[in-house]
């Protein structure tokens, strides 16, 4: 089923998008892309890659929001479902179009010290 994954949406989305032999392809450790026939499929694709840590926001703007979601709800000191649920959306109200792009433009800053650091986190 990976080897589909990867054969059907990855290498077509890459050869369309990027240039497969200069292009990199970042991934965290979950085990589907650690696994020998994702990587043996990497290899002989062509396809160079780092991994990232585990859910890293460095290189995930949707772990930053899910982060500051969870700061937000988390501050709110919820005691039943529905004040979770009222906080969940009390903060979506505060995303803004500035705010999604500020998380986009943070892997700008983040990707050229993490390639530095040979896919370490980049401590921002």
């Amino acid at each position: 089923m990976n080897s589909e994954i990867l054969s059907d949406f990855l290498l077509p989305f890459m050869a369309e998008h990027f240039n497969i032999t200069e292009g990199v392809l970042n991934q965290d450790n979950d085990p589907k892309h650690t696994s020998r026939l994702c990587k043996d499929f990497l290899l002989n694709s062509g396809i160079s890659w780092i991994k990232a840590p585990a859910n890293s926001p460095d290189l995930n703007p949707i772990e930053i929001f899910w982060n500051q979601l969870k700061d937000f709800v988390r501050n709110k000191l919820c005691q039943s479902p529905e004040q979770i649920e009222n906080a969940v959306l009390e903060f979506s109200e505060t995303i803004t179009l500035q705010i999604c792009t500020n998380y986009i433009s943070h892997l700008y800053k983040v990707i050229p010290i993490i390639i530095d650091r040979q896919g370490g986190w980049s401590g921002h």
